[in-house]
């Protein structure tokens, strides 16, 4: 896929592209994270990252952050893929993509095991 800004995400063999985020998106996306990397590190709960990539089967979802569980060093040459599913996901709900964040990408995470 093109490396032209846009979130390229892959559902059951349905392409959702996605503009770059907005700028109030991106802040509130960075305070969630922000707070959620504090308390984890705090608990040793897991490493915060977003956006990040979810990875089953033929499917990626890229939520705007989420919790992967134990302790990964950031290598060059990690992928989605190799890392545990996530605890946690957070999507920041925006107009032009609430319906699918709420819908189709929530029932998602909940059938693979993730809280959302």
């Amino acid at each position: 896929l093109p490396d032209d800004g846009n979130r390229y995400e892959v559902l059951d063999g349905e392409l959702f592209v996605t503009a770059q985020p907005a700028y109030r998106h991106q802040h509130i996306a960075f305070a969630i994270a922000f707070a959620l990397s504090d308390y984890c590190r705090r608990y040793g709960i897991g490493e915060v990252v977003g956006p990040g990539a979810v990875v089953f089967g033929k499917n990626e979802l890229q939520p705007d952050i989420q919790v992967i569980p134990g302790r990964h060093a950031p290598l060059a040459d990690t992928k989605w893929e190799d890392l545990p599913t996530p605890l946690l996901v957070v999507e920041i709900l925006s107009e032009s993509t609430a319906r699918r964040d709420v819908e189709k990408k929530r029932a998602t995470y909940l059938r693979i095991d993730i809280p959302t």
